[in-house]
């Protein structure tokens, strides 16, 4: 199982935007776009709004707490499970994707967001389908990954030497 922040925001931030649409845009459809503070794709967006029991034709105002909770949640800690492994033998390209202006090609982080990382097919790279969209997968995640990896040894050794403890997604042990 894997845990998606989608936004960088904990729980109650995320709700306290979602709590903020609805006494805002109280006749705006939910499903039309996010909240510019949590910036998502649209069909993304539309996604996360269906995993919380939201009608696609739902407004801001139709929406109960318990579905607001349940938005806010998708947002902050969504929980996809990986079931088993490909072959790889079902290989396709999607085109499209982050605009690589966007991304150092050193660690694949966005320029726009500190701590968000890029690899893969979420990429907008193109190419002959097969072993050179795997080794941009690979090789990509491989950048990505190493760099995740540094900025959390740098942020606990910064944490360490000034005797706080390492808060949020950066916490180890």
């Amino acid at each position: 199982e894997i845990m998606i922040d989608w936004v960088g925001l904990n729980e109650e931030q995320a709700l306290a935007e979602c709590v903020r649409m609805k006494g805002a845009h109280a006749k705006r459809g939910v499903a039309t776009g996010a909240p510019a503070a949590v910036a998502l794709p649209r069909r993304l967006w539309a996604r996360l709004v269906a995993s919380a029991a939201i009608s696609a034709e739902a407004t801001w105002a139709d929406v109960s707490k318990v579905q607001l909770r349940a938005l806010a949640r998708a947002l902050c800690a969504t929980r996809v499970l990986a079931a088993g492994k490909d072959m790889n033998k079902d290989e396709f390209v999607t085109a499209g994707g982050v605009d690589l202006k966007g991304v150092d090609p050193r660690r694949y982080e966005s320029r726009l967001h500190d701590g968000l990382f890029f690899a893969g097919e979420v990429l907008d790279v193109d190419g002959v389908t097969g072993g050179y969209n795997f080794q941009n997968a690979w090789t990509s995640s491989w950048i990505a990954g190493s760099a995740i990896a540094d900025d959390v040894a740098r942020r606990a050794a910064a944490a360490e030497a000034s005797d706080v403890e390492p808060v949020g997604k950066f916490a180890s042990g």
